[in-house]
């Protein structure tokens, strides 16, 4: 029994965890794609640590109005918080508010307000929200200083890629979010017109792409990855394993970034 309960901890845990890697790999990702993108040596380290403490306390949960903290609850969470705060005080202003914009953004997402479950009780802007939080942090921040043409079709194409991730992740929580009295797209439409959204949501990334004119190696690195999205979205099922979210939607974002730098050797 013991161990059945720690199991979905455990589980919850590395999937945040590679959450984490995921948001350091997608901003590295930007700065190997556009050599205008600028970051502090901080930055990768605060984007890792940030995201990780979000998805963390998501899932420990967190209402308001907040009553007294018991920290013994949270576990590991005060520990990486102490370490985000200290990378926090090196980071450039710029850095600083992108980041503390995108935690507010995801509390308001997060946050139970009385019987308010927060952004994510809302079926299509909850998706939306999370994704635009995930390219903010990966692609605007490390780009807004050289805002140029290039550069916003860079986080157009990250924003839709993200989206569709996002869209698909809600097969995996339809019982839960109707419990919670949480109606999302798939409710809304089902799982097949779901589906076809989000590869119709790939198939603009990948005209977006194509527009942008990248060299040839990144042009064919992200329409793999978007090629290799899409077969895992439509191998998605409702209701399906923790672990497949983990390890191959998660992973997707991982496996662009890996494709890309893998691309930049052959510049």
């Amino acid at each position: 029994m013991i161990h059945e309960l720690k199991r979905p901890f455990i589980q919850a845990f590395f999937s945040h965890l590679l959450l984490a890697v995921a948001a350091l790999m997608m901003v590295i990702q930007t700065k190997t794609l556009l050599t205008t993108a600028n970051t502090s040596f901080f930055f990768e380290p605060a984007v890792m640590v940030a995201a990780f403490c979000i998805y963390r306390l998501a899932y420990y949960g967190i209402s308001w109005p907040i009553k007294k903290v018991k920290w013994s609850t949270y576990k590991e969470l005060p520990f990486f918080l102490v370490i985000l705060i200290a990378i926090f005080s090196f980071l450039q202003p710029l850095e600083k508010a992108g980041l503390l914009a995108s935690a507010i953004m995801a509390l308001a997402y997060m946050m139970e307000v009385g019987k308010w479950k927060g952004i994510r009780s809302l079926p299509v802007l909850k998706s939306i929200w999370v994704a635009l939080v995930w390219t903010i942090i990966t692609a605007a921040i490390p780009l807004v200083q050289h805002l140029d043409l290039d550069a916003t079709l860079l986080i157009v194409e990250r924003f839709l890629f993200l989206l569709s991730i996002c869209i698909i992740y809600n097969l995996r929580d339809t019982e839960a979010d109707s419990m919670l009295g949480i109606r999302t797209i798939p409710h809304k439409i089902g799982i097949l017109k779901t589906k076809q959204l989000t590869i119709f949501i790939l198939a603009l990334d990948g005209l977006i792409v194509y527009l942008h004119n990248y060299s040839f190696p990144f042009y064919i690195a992200i329409n793999c990855s978007l090629i290799i999205t899409a077969l895992i979205i439509l191998t998605a099922r409702e209701g399906g394993r923790p672990v497949f979210y983990s390890l191959a939607v998660d992973a997707t974002m991982i496996i662009q970034s890996l494709l890309v730098l893998s691309a930049a050797s052959f510049l």
